[in-house]
């Protein structure tokens, strides 16, 4: 077993243990609701919907982040004039 078969097992299994454990969290908490106010009045929406946004929206936040530094790092790898 060379290093890399070995580095893709461990991956694989840490990756699938957390996939598993966020199921598993979802559906703990599907029928439970929490309050929520955004710009206006309170409104009760489902926990598991809102972690989900919460993992998509934090997602998004790293993507556009990422994003940010490419072109920051493109426009200071130009020469000035």
């Amino acid at each position: 077993m060379t290093i890399g078969t070995f580095k893709g097992y461990v991956l694989v299994t840490v990756c699938g243990l957390v996939v598993v454990a966020v199921a598993v969290l979802l559906a703990l908490q599907w029928g439970n609701s929490a309050q929520v106010t955004m710009y206006g009045p309170v409104k009760r929406v489902n926990t598991a919907a809102l972690m989900l946004c919460s993992g998509v929206g934090g997602v998004l936040v790293m993507w556009v982040t990422e994003l940010f530094l490419h072109g920051w790092r493109i426009l200071r790898s130009r020469p000035r004039r």
